[in-house]
């Protein structure tokens, strides 16, 4: 069966907008399950900026980060009892 998964948290960091406006954004949209797209394009200098407190930041909330690819490997029941609590980043 094919499963689908949607990125549902984007920071507009390809938009004129500052570092610490992007931090925000995807600070507030911590929870269970969020998918961050960041991109990496030219070395996006404004995401690297704050990339590392970011990841500290989820971390100290008791977050696990993964990738879409390491989410989709999971067995199925280990999927099932860490979708409520990952951040999930490609």
């Amino acid at each position: 069966m094919l499963k689908k998964y949607n990125c549902c948290v984007i920071g507009c960091d390809w938009k004129k907008i500052t570092a610490g406006e992007i931090y925000d954004k995807y600070k507030k949209a911590i929870k269970n399950s969020a998918i961050f797209s960041m991109h990496d394009l030219y070395e996006n200098e404004k995401v690297l900026s704050f990339l590392s407190d970011f990841i500290d930041d989820i971390k100290q909330m008791g977050y696990e980060i993964v990738s879409v690819s390491e989410l989709l490997n999971l067995e199925r029941d280990r999927l099932h009892s860490i979708i409520s609590r990952v951040p999930v980043f490609y």
